[in-house]
């Protein structure tokens, strides 16, 4: 039981800190994302 209590404590923070990050570096992915997208395309044209 206490293992499984350490995994959920772990679990829930992993999960904080990943909202956090998202929330902080979300326009920062959406522009990598962007990005991304036209090297991708730029490729398939080339």
């Amino acid at each position: 039981m206490r293992i499984l209590d350490l995994r959920y404590s772990v679990y829930f923070k992993l999960i904080e800190r990943s909202d956090s990050i998202i929330r902080h570096s979300s326009f920062d992915i959406r522009h990598s994302n962007v990005v991304s997208y036209e090297v991708i395309f730029k490729q398939h044209q080339a």
